[in-house]
């Protein structure tokens, strides 16, 4: 993707906004962000994926290209995924899908990992979505997502696979979809499902530095909307921010270190201690090291954090030296911008393994 503009917008002011040019957009934290052009292969299996939806849907559905999600209690965020199936009234000139059943996302090299994990756990809170569908441009692969009594369950699909959706009346084959697309199609294995189950927090072990990264960003942008609340209505939240911003710190260098090797037992000794947390990383090979002003923000907030008194989660008297939340927020994504990549390549690694494993 490009750069982004650099004014924050709300979710009206962006879908009032024309950026003079002929390209799309997506909003993201208030950020309007270019999208980069597809590549053959990922319009092929768009627009492949598309027709067979289609062939299948019942009335009143119906399947939409590039379609446009918002996310419920985010007005900082638009999507643009590749395909969306609604079963909803049809009204004139909408920019937003209404109640998508299904969301559809093809992933392409530059924007797999966003569209993977962010976009697809904010799909998630959409609660008319039944089912999110991820297709892999460079491989014969599909996940599926979904939505079930007990939370979501994925299916990771490989190979002579059938698709089955619950918006269509029959399934959706593989070798349909990726026809002619892929460079080794003369190599296809028999239908391989590598994974069906929910992470289980009786097997903490199985919870991957992604995981971690991605709960961080959610307690990022949860502080930064109380913050940004906090200037607009003129009220003061106290420590939750802060409280939110801790964890987000805690969870981002968490990751790193999982990253790194370390094992969740292992990083649970070391407790919320976020000045302990960043020295560690230090050592295991972090190379964005903070200044000096910005370590000193760091431990300020590392201070509110840790026992015995936890400033930032229970009720205390007296006065405080607090950090300033908008500095805080600067450190972290400076952070973020080392560990993320590092986090990405982890998680690549653990897919390889999976998908060498169960073929």
């Amino acid at each position: 993707m490009a750069s982004p503009a650099p004014k924050r917008m709300t979710l009206a002011e962006f879908l009032e906004w024309d950026a003079g040019t002929d390209r799309r957009y997506e909003l993201q934290g208030g950020i309007p962000v270019m999208m980069a052009p597809s590549l053959e292969a990922h319009g092929e299996l768009a627009l492949a994926l598309g027709a067979e939806i289609r062939a299948r849907l019942r009335p009143p559905c119906r399947v939409i290209s590039e379609a446009g999600i918002v996310v419920p209690d985010r007005a900082d965020t638009y999507y643009v995924c590749d395909l969306a199936v609604t079963c909803a009234p049809r009204e004139p000139g909408p920019r937003m899908v209404a109640e998508p059943v299904l969301v559809v996302e093809v992933l392409s090299p530059s924007t797999g990992q966003v569209d993977r994990w962010h976009k697809v756990a904010d799909y998630r809170t959409l609660p008319s979505v039944r089912e999110i569908l991820v297709v892999f441009s460079d491989e014969r692969r599909v996940e599926v997502q979904r939505r079930t009594p007990d939370g979501w369950r994925v299916e990771d699909l490989i190979g002579k696979a059938e698709v089955k959706l619950s918006c269509c009346d029959r399934p959706i084959l593989l070798d349909v979809i990726h026809n002619g697309i892929l460079a080794d199609d003369h190599n296809i294995t028999n239908t391989t499902q590598i994974r069906a189950h929910n992470v289980s927090t009786q097997d903490p072990d199985r919870l991957p530095s992604i995981m971690f990264f991605q709960s961080s960003g959610h307690y990022i942008a949860s502080s930064q909307l109380l913050n940004e609340r906090r200037d607009k209505l003129d009220t003061y939240f106290g420590m939750p921010p802060f409280f939110l911003c801790a964890h987000a710190f805690e969870l981002l260098l968490k990751a790193f270190l999982r990253a790194k090797g370390w094992s969740v037992e292992r990083l649970a000794k070391l407790g919320h201690d976020l000045s302990k947390l960043y020295q560690t990383a230090i050592r295991e090979g972090l190379q964005n090291k903070l200044n000096h002003n910005e370590e000193a923000e760091l431990d300020l907030l590392a201070s509110l954090n840790i026992s015995p008194h936890f400033h930032s989660r229970y009720i205390q008297f007296g006065g405080l030296m607090m950090p300033k939340l908008t500095s805080l927020c600067q450190i972290y994504y400076k952070l973020d911008a080392e560990i993320r990549p590092v986090v990405e390549d982890d998680f690549e690694g653990l897919r390889r393994s999976i998908i060498g494993d169960a073929s």
